[in-house]
């Protein structure tokens, strides 16, 4: 019988020891970092990490066919948009400045092409200006209008 308890202890004992190891591997190494589990503060400063959605249209108010566009900007530079349910687009994008830039890769990682806008981000909306690439002169009305979701 003593050894029975002295089993079932032991047993006990070696389980628990195991889930504490689990947990501690489990740990969120960002934490170690010092900046509360956040992946890139620099990325959070930009007031562009979240989720964005709006209507398609021109800079002159005219919507297409009540198309919609969101776009998905990561903490680690990656993100995505969609242009009125189509497939996700996948981008990575930088920030000079108050400007932003969207670089897009094919389906094979090749570069493919990149948009640039001034972006301004006010309260729950982000507003984007394009920038002609050929000329470099931006759009005095946004080309899109978003909205935190």
């Amino acid at each position: 019988m003593k050894n029975f308890f002295r089993k079932s202890f032991t047993i006990i004992l070696m389980v628990l020891a195991c889930f504490s190891f689990a947990f501690v591997a489990c740990g969120d190494d960002e934490d170690d970092k010092g900046n509360g589990g956040q992946q890139n503060p620099a990325a959070q400063q930009t007031g562009l990490v979240g989720t964005w959605k709006g209507k398609n249209g021109d800079k002159y108010g005219n919507y297409y066919y009540n198309e919609y566009i969101i776009y998905c900007f990561n903490a680690d530079y990656t993100g995505w948009d969609i242009y009125d349910g189509d497939e996700k687009e996948p981008f990575t994008w930088y920030t000079e400045g108050n400007k932003l830039t969207l670089v897009y890769y094919d389906e094979q990682g090749v570069y493919d092409e990149e948009d640039t806008y001034i972006y301004k981000v006010a309260g729950n909306q982000l507003y984007l200006y394009w920038i002609n690439p050929q000329t470099g002169v931006q759009d005095q009305e946004p080309e899109y209008v978003l909205t935190r979701q």
